[in-house]
């Protein structure tokens, strides 16, 4: 006997992130999102000054550099998976550069990135909150009206 698939709306929205680096998947109303973005947002935040310094201390030796950085640049990359949906692939994304690679504008690609994510999960998350707001309003309404046939019922009833 086939398999039966139960097909249901996840949400799920796509975003093309540059010309080579892929297609990004995720629903950017999951608030589960939300606080794992939030949580990469403030380690991140301590990157910068993390990667000056191994830059700073090792110096021009680049394999040294390398091997400092480097676990680095795949915790980050796993933990953005984390955050947006482990089929994303994020090294795939970057086209395999490290997170701290610069920019045209001189910021790293990784701040680019998040950029771009924060962006776009505002708005819908907004919408989203706007949407199940006005769910729940309907919700209640119909809830009220429905306690109130119940009451007409009972007052019938009781004739």
């Amino acid at each position: 006997m086939p398999t039966q698939i139960l097909d249901f709306d996840l949400g799920l929205q796509s975003y093309k992130l540059h010309e080579k680096g892929g297609e990004i998947t995720y629903n950017p109303t999951d608030i589960n999102v939300v606080p794992r973005f939030e949580e990469r947002i403030e380690t991140l935040e301590k990157l910068s000054p993390e990667y000056e310094e191994i830059m700073q201390t090792i110096g021009d030796d680049y394999d040294k550099v390398f091997a400092a950085t480097r676990d680095m640049d795949l915790s980050v990359k796993e933990k953005l998976a984390y955050t947006f949906g482990h089929w994303n692939d994020f090294d795939s994304f970057f086209m395999g550069m490290h997170i701290m690679s610069l920019g045209k504008d001189g910021t790293p690609v990784l701040y680019g990135f998040l950029n771009m994510a924060s962006e776009q999960i505002a708005p819908e998350l907004t919408e989203r909150l706007a949407k199940l707001e006005a769910a729940n309003k309907k919700a209640e309404a119909a809830k009220a009206k429905q306690a109130a046939n119940r009451e007409q019922r009972r007052a019938l009833a009781k004739k």
